[in-house]
């Protein structure tokens, strides 16, 4: 399992236990993975395909908005 950035907050672990970050208050963080999708320092076609053709001020309002989303609660089901 990996170890996870003490710079980082993190949600848990996915099913592969990869660790998942928490995305909610991180905009830098996500605008940098977005802009590294973009620039292919991170290499993902789905990714990739879907950031190609958007601004650097997009990217920053994509990377906004997925930071003010609430993390669900998926155990209470």
């Amino acid at each position: 399992m990996p170890v996870p950035s003490l710079s980082m907050s993190w949600a848990g672990y996915d099913r592969h236990g990869q660790a998942i970050p928490k995305l909610k208050g991180a905009p830098a963080y996500l605008n940098k993975q977005l802009v590294d999708f973009k620039t292919g320092l991170r290499l993902d076609p789905l990714m990739q395909s879907q950031v190609s053709a958007l601004t650097a001020q997009q990217l920053q309002d994509v990377a906004l908005f997925y930071s003010q989303q609430e993390i669900p609660n998926l155990s209470a089901n």
